[in-house]
């Protein structure tokens, strides 16, 4: 049973929002019940140790455990919305270098709505991981790699996944995702550095 939950120790190694998985696990074990034995709790504190092991890894090649963390690209602790609300007062702006601003708006805009359709679902552990998922990020005042950051978020296209029952909306979404990796893929094509964000 252990085996299964290393991989949250893996997922926590390998970036920082790996270690936002663990109170999506906490919240699954505790609606789920049924299964409240030592092995799942031991299991649980196993997600930490990836991110425990990179820790001193970066504190014995650079003798600072949080070096990784500090000084990365002018981000600062703020009130989650006000990312949000800065592109909300200059709607025209749609990039600046390295950051593609309205798609990083729209992809925290398409989590919000997946908290929404997850917790109809009754998805609530999934609801709380992309929660998780977008504010982090947005609580650095900045709505850089916001895009990045969602598309390896895994509950939103089980949220799009539902939604797309629908035909319409199916088609919706296929339009719309097609449409973003065609731009994308030319923005990248002319060397926009931008699309890479």
């Amino acid at each position: 049973m252990v085996t299964k939950w290393k991989r949250g120790a893996l997922v926590s190694a390998t970036r920082l929002n790996g270690l936002l998985i663990l109170p999506a696990l906490v919240a699954l074990w505790y609606e789920r019940g049924r299964a409240r034995s030592i092995w799942h709790i031991v299991g649980m504190a196993l997600v930490p140790l990836g991110l425990l092991l990179f820790m001193f890894l970066s504190w014995r090649w650079s003798g600072d455990p949080l070096a990784p963390a500090k000084g990365v690209w002018g981000r600062h602790a703020g009130f989650f919305l006000m990312p949000l609300w800065e592109y909300l007062r200059q709607p025209g702006i749609i990039a600046l270098p390295w950051n593609f601003i309205l798609v990083n708006f729209l992809a925290a805009l398409l989590a919000f709505a997946a908290i929404y359709l997850l917790m109809r679902q009754q998805q609530r552990a999934l609801a709380l991981y992309v929660a998780l998922m977008v504010l982090l990020p947005l609580s650095t005042s900045t709505l850089i790699s916001m895009a990045r950051y969602m598309s390896v978020c895994f509950p939103i296209f089980i949220a799009l996944g539902a939604a797309g029952r629908s035909t319409r909306v199916d088609i919706m979404i296929k339009v719309i995702f097609i449409a973003l990796l065609s731009l994308m893929t030319a923005l990248f094509a002319a060397r926009f550095t931008m699309a890479l964000t």
